[in-house]
């Protein structure tokens, strides 16, 4: 069904969810270059640990038990996997926290936070749209008839303008080089021989 939304115009994916099924790497590797993936904050609902950021860069060393542990491990084979990549993080806006089934929402604050220190030990950019204007003021329409978190075609419409100019301010993690004309030689070859 994806390349049927692609051929419609999509250009985002909500939610990739593993616990469902989905395959976020293969899903990555066949349609990341026409769209957007959206992960959920299923780990806050189900009650999984929020676990401490670690020391290391080595995956044996993250507790993959932990939300902690499985961003870095992500943000990690991100890195090392699409090196030319324009990697961001979107931390979602605030939700209704009256549903009962939502497990540690009301701990949602904590959980961002540490994703925050987490994307800074990773130079990972993100748009903080849980805690930075014009977020906090927004009133997002979500599905109320549903479950109350996800946004409707008006909440998309609000957030659209803000995450589409995060977006196009992401670069390459390591920028694509010019190759010189021949006969030219580049800038660090000419200071190295002179």
């Amino acid at each position: 069904f994806i390349p049927e939304f692609i051929d419609m115009g999509i250009d985002a994916l909500n939610p990739i969810e593993v616990k469902a099924g989905m395959e976020p790497v293969m899903i990555k590797e066949t349609y990341g270059k026409d769209l957007v993936l959206h992960g959920g904050v299923n780990d806050m609902w189900d009650k999984v640990p929020r676990g401490a950021i670690s020391e290391s860069r080595d995956p044996k060393d993250f507790d993959m038990e932990t939300f902690a542990g499985a961003m870095e491990a992500t943000f990690c084979y991100a890195k090392e996997t699409y090196k030319n990549a324009a990697i961001g993080f979107l931390i979602n806006f605030q939700t209704h926290s009256g549903y009962g089934y939502l497990g540690n929402s009301h701990m949602m604050k904590q959980y961002w936070e540490l994703a925050k220190q987490i994307c800074d030990k990773w130079e990972i950019p993100y748009l903080d749209m849980y805690n930075e204007m014009p977020f906090k003021r927004m009133h997002i329409p979500t599905d109320h008839g549903g479950d109350g978190i996800h946004p409707v075609y008006e909440g998309y419409e609000m957030l659209y303008p803000h995450i589409e100019k995060f977006v196009e301010s992401l670069v390459p993690l390591i920028p694509e080089r010019e190759e010189p004309a021949p006969g030219e030689t580049s800038e660090v070859t000419s200071e190295i021989t002179s």
